[in-house]
C-alpha cells in the first residue's frame, strides 16, 4: 500500500513547491513509523511553530530562492541535511519504461517511495511545478473509456491539494519536464 502523503500547501505568492513536497513526503514518512510503533500521537498535532521551524528547514536545505529551487542543489543540500536523498531512475528511460518504473517505486508493497516529479504544462514553457505522486489508481470512466489515472499532492494554492491526472496527461506533462524526479527518505 502507498504511503499516505498529506496535502501541504506552499505559502501564497512563494515559489517553493519542492520544499514543500519534500516536506510532504518526510511527514509521510515519519506518520508510517509512528504507526508502525503502535504510537497514537499523530505527526498533525505538531504545534504551528514546530511545524514552522521543519519547514524553514527544508527549505534551507533545498536552498531555496525567490524563483524556486535547483534540483540538483535539493539533492545535495538534503543529503548534506542528513536525508536520504536521490535522482529517481527515470531520465533517459522511454516514457513507457519511466511510468512503469515510477509506478513500481510508488506502488510498491513492501517499501513504498512517493516520488517527486517536475511537470511542465506545455512544452514551450520554462516553468516547471513539483507535486508528489502518491499513488497510482485503476481506471476512470470518462468520455473516451477507461483510462488510468495518477493520484497527486500538488501544493499550489490554486489547484493544490490532492488532485487526479490521467495517465496520458500526466506521461505528457512530466515528459515536457524531462522526466524529472526524486525520492526523499529521513536519513
Amino acid at each position: 500500500m502507498p504511503l499516505d502523503v498529506p496535502v501541504v500547501l506552499q505559502p501564497f505568492g512563494s515559489s517553493s513547491c519542492v520544499p514543500t513536497c519534500v516536506y510532504a513526503v518526510l511527514r509521510a514518512f515519519e506518520a508510517d513509523e509512528t504507526a508502525e510503533n503502535g504510537d497514537t500521537e499523530r505527526e498533525d498535532d505538531e504545534d504551528d511553530e514546530a511545524e514552522q521551524a521543519r519547514r524553514d528547514e527544508v527549505s534551507e536545505l533545498c536552498e531555496e530562492t525567490e524563483l524556486g529551487c535547483d534540483l540538483d542543489t535539493v539533492i545535495t543540500g538534503l543529503k548534506q541535511g542528513g536525508y536520504d536523498a536521490d535522482w529517481f531512475p527515470s531520465r533517459g528511460k522511454s516514457l513507457p519504461d519511466a511510468l512503469k518504473l515510477l509506478r513500481d517505486s510508488v506502488m510498491d508493497p513492501d517499501d513504498p517511495q512517493p516520488v517527486i516529479v517536475s511537470l511542465q504544462t506545455d512544452i514551450r514553457s520554462a516553468d516547471d511545478h513539483a507535486v508528489v505522486v502518491r499513488r497510482f489508481l485503476g481506471n476512470r470512466n470518462n468520455t473516451t473509456g477507461l483510462e488510468p489515472m495518477v493520484e497527486l499532492m500538488d501544493p499550489d494554492h490554486s489547484r493544490g491539494g490532492i488532485r487526479k491526472l490521467s495517465l496520458q496527461e500526466f506521461g505528457r506533462q512530466w515528459n515536457f519536464a524531462g522526466q524529472r524526479a526524486f525520492t526523499v527518505r529521513p536519513g
